[in-house]
């Protein structure tokens, strides 16, 4: 899943006013035993994305 994607998945499961953490979403990027760290430049740039 990219991490729009994952974003958007994230926040549609919770309440309306409800957040989530970047690293939450890098979690889901990486997968499974994945390189969270590694995902999470392109984690803030979606999220900087959705912002704007």
């Amino acid at each position: 899943m990219d991490p729009r994607e994952a974003t958007l998945a994230l926040l549609a499961a919770r309440a309306e006013d409800a957040t989530v953490c970047p690293s939450e979403v890098a979690r889901v990027v990486a997968g499974e035993g994945g390189a969270s760290r590694e995902a999470m430049p392109q984690v803030h740039a979606a999220v900087d994305a959705l912002v704007n």
